[in-house]
């Protein structure tokens, strides 16, 4: 290998170039004339890299140096590094075998050892034995490290059910050799489980265990109790056909903590898992749930706005009083895009709340048969209709009734810590008509979120009514309506509390007169009205006419104009944060927006993207942003 840090300097070069090789005799599947029914395998390499030496990759597995207990950031330098590796083994099939590996591993004094493995496995009548052993030792020049793992599974392969006893133990311990103080322990503990589960058949597999656990932790150059636990797990897994699958997990944990100098962390644990997939009359409809049910820690969080490069970033500030001093209610998300030059940070605390999460997706697709476009009656009817649907819950709850848990949309506030909800279903009547077109639908996105000071929440909802209509091959009109709420609050903020209720029409019509025009004029008409308290009389009337125009050629050019007329009639506070919301960024009386892209391939894997946007309001001068990107795949 050749690294050389600095290709315009020949100071320090003895270490650019290293070598490695590795030497290997192996013997696969030899007789044995005394065990007739084995073979012999075994294996003898020996390993060299030069202490300059450099991968090219990844050539272990993620965990080799932590079995090692060796850290390369703990020495400043680089060792030359020796393994001999030694195996062998007997294998008669894969109930019954035996393999043994030995590793010398030198490397400086990073590491100087040796690593024993061993895997078995042997059939007595109906009772099954498995068993894995590792024993390592290292020797640093201030550490010893010794780390043991032992593993046994025993098991009655009964005519219906498997009953069985498995054994595990880990136990490392990085010791200080001069003063024989415990510095760290990568993992210390004992289990003992008991399992019950029924023979593996081709559809259904189901079963029972009880899990007990003691972990050990180092503390002030000791090995000490930790905390035990005791756990119980149920599973259940079915697969008809590969249509519809039903796979059900729950765990029941008590942890007591032994640790008198430790904080007392005695819990309870309730977690479940459910993922199920479905499909009815001949796959007309699909479903898919996955239910997640399980304890967390929530974190509080504050927040910061730090300023980015225009365009860059998501919010905008607007000094609101005038003081000169950005205050967090007067940062708005931002609507243009020469106003997203702050970005929102969330910084973490050392605060965490105790909480039960709650995970909820599920997915319904309804699609009727296409052959049944050609029958008559009812049948001709439902071919035309089709209907997506998604749903999301990720909460976080203090609320310890198992019932609340389990759905938590209707939990109080304060026993929310975290809630994000989002749903969106659509239903389409000739979806893939190429001449007429309707859906109409639901979009809804609740967000709240536990902050230091309290809680921030945000709502986002619209009902939406549309209709395309194809008039002939170069004509199509399309018509939007939208019935939208908008919602924020804030236990700190509470100059951003509002709720505004939105009406949109929207009609376009699109003239496409060949493959690589087409030009688009709309009309959308806005009202827009904040009922966050019965003393709110915040409004807005939009009016906004659009003109837009795409030209393309091929994969090669494209080219996009979009022009805006926006008149606004409003009544309010414009500089407060309603205003910016009922506004749209944009200022009452007339409002021009415009822009102007153009992509173009400039090579192969060489892309060119001018972007182009203006703005002009009533008694503000016009804003121009122009932005350059070049983009390269190599």
């Amino acid at each position: 290998s050749k690294n050389d840090i600095n290709l315009y300097s020949e100071l320090d070069g003895d270490d650019d170039n290293g070598l490695a090789y590795k030497i290997i005799h192996q013997a696969k599947d030899r007789g044995i004339s005394f065990l007739q029914d084995y073979q012999f395998n075994s294996l003898l390499s020996y390993e060299f890299n030069s202490e300059s030496f450099s991968f090219m990759d990844r050539l272990r597995y993620i965990e080799f140096d932590r079995d090692w207990s060796y850290d390369p950031s703990d020495f400043n330098r680089n060792f030359t590094e020796n393994i001999l590796n030694a195996e062998l083994g007997l294998t008669k099939n894969s109930l019954n075998e035996f393999s043994y590996k030995l590793v010398r591993r030198k490397r400086g004094e990073g590491v100087d050892g040796f690593q024993h493995h061993y895997e078995f496995a042997k059939s007595l009548g109906p009772f099954q034995l498995r068993s894995s052993g590792y024993f390592m030792n290292n020797e640093q020049p201030v550490l010893n490290s010794e780390w043991s793992r032992f593993n046994a599974d025993l098991s009655y392969q009964g005519l219906w059910f498997i009953p069985g006893y498995r054994f595990r133990q880990d136990r490392n311990e990085v010791v200080n050799s001069t003063t024989s103080e415990v510095v760290r322990s990568a993992m210390n503990f004992e289990e003992h489980t008991f399992y019950l589960k029924n023979r593996d058949t081709l559809n259904t597999t189901y079963g029972i265990e009880f899990q007990s656990r003691e972990d050990r932790l180092p503390m002030n150059g000791e090995l000490i109790d930790n905390n035990s636990s005791q756990t119980y797990n149920a599973f259940f897994k079915t697969n008809i056909d590969n249509t519809n699958q039903l796979h059900i997990r729950l765990t029941y944990r008590n942890l007591v903590n032994l640790n008198e100098l430790g904080e007392d962390r005695n819990e309870e644990t309730i977690l479940g898992r459910v993922d199920w997939v479905g499909s009815f009359f001949d796959n007309i409809i699909l479903a898919d749930l996955n239910y997640d049910l399980s304890n967390s820690r929530e974190l509080r969080r504050e927040f910061v706005f730090i300023q980015v490069p225009t365009g860059q970033g998501t919010h905008t500030w607007r000094d609101d009083n005038g003081d000169g001093v950005q205050d967090l209610n007067e940062f708005y998300i931002a609507i243009n895009p020469d106003e997203k030059n702050y970005a929102k940070i969330f910084v973490p605390t050392d605060t965490f709340e105790e909480a039960f999460n709650t995970i909820i997706t599920y997915k319904l697709n309804v699609n009727f048969p296409r052959e049944w476009n050609q029958q008559i009656g009812l049948k001709k009817t439902l071919s035309k209709f089709s209907n997506t649907t998604a749903w999301g819950l990720n909460a976080k709850v203090t609320e310890e009734a198992l019932g609340a848990r389990l759905l938590p949309t209707n939990v109080a506030d304060d026993q929310v810590l975290g809630f994000r909800e989002n749903l969106r279903s659509t239903l389409f009547f000739n979806r893939t008509n190429t001449v007429f077109e309707a859906d109409v639908g639901i979009s809804r996105l609740e967000n709240k979120q536990l902050l230091t000071n309290g809680f921030e929440e945000r709502i986002n909802q619209d009902f939406r009514y549309h209709i395309r209509w194809n008039l002939n091959k170069t004509f199509n009109f399309d018509l939007n309506y939208i019935d939208g709420l908008r919602v924020s609050a804030s236990d700190v903020l509470t100059q951003r509390n509002f709720r505004i209720i939105t009406e949109n029409l929207n009609p376009s019509l699109t003239f496409q007169p060949s493959r690589n025009l087409r030009i688009t004029g709309s009309l959308a008409m806005k009202s827009k009205r904040n009922s966050f308290a019965d003393t709110s009389f915040e409004n807005a009337q939009l009016t906004e006419i659009g003109l837009g125009a795409r030209l393309s050629k091929a994969i090669k050019t494209s080219v996009t104009a979009n022009f805006k007329l926006v008149d606004i009639e409003f009544e309010g506070v414009e500089t407060s944060p309603v205003g910016y919301e009922l506004l749209e960024a944009l200022r009452p009386g007339r409002n021009l927006t415009w822009n102007l892209n153009w992509q173009q391939k400039l090579g192969s894997g060489l892309q060119l993207l001018l972007r182009y946007d203006g703005r002009k309001s009533e008694g503000n001068q016009t804003i121009h942003l122009g932005r350059v990107q070049v983009t390269a795949l190599f």
